[in-house]
């Protein structure tokens, strides 16, 4: 048996506190001995002996507990309340949790560190006295559901530390799952979002107003959240875009920019049979606090219907209006839209309908008025000179653009004249008068019996008869008998000499007196007498040579041809002659006269067969 020394008190009745080494766990025994003077001893007497001067034993445990484990720290923000839960240690009997809970950074910038769980390091106590008391519903996990503040979000670190039976407390805190201390964030705030719109290109679609086509709506959320978001897109006309809520895809965390929270987008397409209306986008979300958010936009419009434009001045020239060269005239116009006007502009063209016409470039007016407020109307009124314009017809052309690009286009053709008053109190318009037609010709529509059709139908008798007469003639010339020359015939020349009643041969027997030269009766029968046209005229009776008879050759076949104009060639037949064929002419030479030249002879004439 091994005594330690523990310490000393007087007399009487005392106490003594032992200190009771640390990290022990042990059964001891006390004993009290005394020391004391007594009468039979010459000085103090210290006695020994463990007689009913003890007590024991003693458990003495002096181990630190081991700190608690945390299951887990859900935040239910919608209702705003935590609940805790966190393993009972079976090693202990009796013992006591605490709840701490710390708002900074008490492991360190990178959570890594142990931290000692006191109000000195930015700990405050959230619970204590948490007993354990061998309930089977505390025998393996105890849970706490405590409530936290309306609309705070924060990060909080929460802490439990143990005291068992003994006092032995445990105050060291550990981050992690495996730990007693967790991070946790509050939330009772629900999440919000913002969406952008793109095109099919992934272009950023800014205008209010949506046509047909496909899009991408991008959500971006402030914090993360537990589930992904469902969208709905619907119009306040009825039509469905999505037909449902759809659930969105997550297009980036942002884990590493702590200034952006999570996007998530949805594709969708909106067709032609969807109804034209207020667009309502709906969003439904979870954040990790479980705070559920649902928001509604309405600045969209499904926009299929163009806008309303109308000129109000100036007037028509339609209307019998017009415009002095010294007056002031008045544009004003005004368009409105189901949605949005996004643009509303004007230019003139000059001299419209001449050669020379001219037209300006787009003029936004200077005091574009918007009418509600929200861009859905809007009105101009501007002044100008007439005098600013040619005399003649102008047209002024205005527009109006809608969010969703529908474009509409109204003119109107107005006049400007120069007018005056003549002596005689009459007002003069020089264009107005310049343009007024002639007067209108007479237009008589004959008969077919009046005289003028009759001379028509004359005309065309006549030439019909004619090319009737015609084709009679052209067909007699070209099939017409030809008639054979007789016997008796002569040229031209034997005729002629005989007209002019001379003779080419020149009698010079008659002329000298001589006696011709006999010449037998045969040769003068063979060579015929030439009379000399340019012989001197003597008184003698004229006649026609007669000519050798030729054998007349047969006459060939006429070939048969085709009717001519329906004329058969057969009527012609007792008409048509054989043509001769051209006898050679004969020159005519003057010879020389004889010597011994007779007296000429006087010419007779000779009758003709015919």
């Amino acid at each position: 048996m091994t005594l330690f020394y523990q310490g000393t008190v007087t007399d009487g009745i005392e106490q003594f506190t032992v200190t009771v080494p640390e990290e022990v766990d042990r059964t001891s025994f006390y004993f009290v001995t005394s020391e004391a003077l007594y009468q039979h001893s010459a000085g103090p007497y210290h006695y020994t002996e463990l007689k009913q001067n003890w007590f024991g034993p003693v458990y003495e445990e002096t181990t630190t507990p081991a700190a608690p484990r945390i299951s887990s720290i859900e935040v239910d923000g919608e209702i705003s309340i935590i609940t805790m839960e966190w393993y009972n240690d079976q090693q202990l009997d009796g013992e006591k949790y605490s709840i701490w809970q710390h708002e900074g950074d008490p492991f360190g910038e990178d959570e890594d560190e142990v931290s000692i769980v006191s109000e000195e390091n930015g700990w405050s106590l959230f619970d204590e006295n948490i007993l354990d008391t061998g309930s089977i519903l505390t025998d393996f996990l105890f849970s706490k559901t405590y409530s936290i503040p309306n609309d705070v979000e924060r990060n909080i670190w929460y802490a439990v530390t143990v005291e068992d039976m003994y006092g032995n407390t445990n105050f060291e805190a550990f981050p992690g799952q495996t730990g007693n201390s967790l991070k946790v964030k509050e939330d009772t705030i629900p999440p919000t979002a913002t969406y952008e719109l793109f095109d099919e290109n992934g272009n950023l679609y800014l205008s209010p107003s949506l046509v047909a086509g496909s899009y991408s709506i991008r959500l971006s959320v402030n914090e993360y959240l537990f589930s992904m978001p469902t969208v709905d897109i619907t119009t306040s006309s009825g039509g469905k875009i999505t037909n449902a809520p759809r659930q969105m895809l997550s297009y980036a965390d942002n884990l590493l920019d702590p200034t952006k929270g999570p996007e998530f987008y949805l594709t969708f397409d909106i067709g032609n049979t969807v109804s034209a209306g207020l667009i309502t986008v709906t969003v439904d979300m979870i954040d990790e606090s479980f705070n559920t958010q649902q928001l509604t936009w309405t600045d969209r419009s499904l926009d299929a219907q163009r806008p309303i434009l109308n000129i109000y001045s100036p007037s028509s020239s339609s209307d019998g209006s017009k415009y002095l060269a010294r007056e002031t005239m008045t544009i004003s116009a005004g368009a409105v839209d189901d949605v949005q006007i996004s643009l509303m502009q004007y230019k003139f063209t000059y001299n419209f309908g001449t050669g020379s016409s001219s037209v300006s470039a787009w003029q936004t007016p200077d005091n574009l008025q918007d009418i509600e407020g929200d861009g859905s109307a809007f009105i101009f009124s501007e002044q100008m000179s007439a005098g600013d314009f040619d005399f003649g017809q102008h047209v002024l052309t205005v527009r109006a653009v809608d969010s969703a690009g529908n474009e509409v286009i109204e003119q109107v053709i107005f006049l400007v004249d120069f007018c005056y008053n003549d002596i005689n109190g009459t007002t003069i318009c020089e264009y107005v008068q310049g343009l007024e037609p002639l007067p209108e010709p007479v237009i008589v529509e004959p008969s077919f019996s009046d005289p003028p059709y009759i001379f028509v139908w004359v005309s065309s008798g006549i030439a019909f008869i004619s090319i009737i007469l015609m084709l009679f003639v052209i067909r007699a010339g070209m099939r017409g008998p030809s008639r054979k020359k007789s016997d008796d015939d002569y040229d031209d020349d034997d005729w002629m000499s005989e007209f002019i009643g001379t003779t080419q041969q020149v009698d010079y027997d008659s002329l000298t007196n001589v006696a011709p030269v006999a010449e037998t009766r045969e040769t003068k029968e063979e060579e015929p007498e030439e009379e000399d046209p340019f012989s001197v005229n003597v008184v003698q009776r004229k006649k026609r040579r007669s000519k050798p008879k030729q054998e007349a050759e047969p006459e060939p076949e006429p070939e048969e041809d085709e009717a001519f104009f329906g004329l058969d060639d057969d009527e012609f037949d007792d008409e048509e002659e054989v043509v001769e064929e051209a006898k050679p002419r004969r020159k005519v030479g003057r010879r020389p006269a004889p010597r011994n030249a007779p007296k000429r002879r006087p010419t007779r004439r000779k009758k003709s067969d015919d």
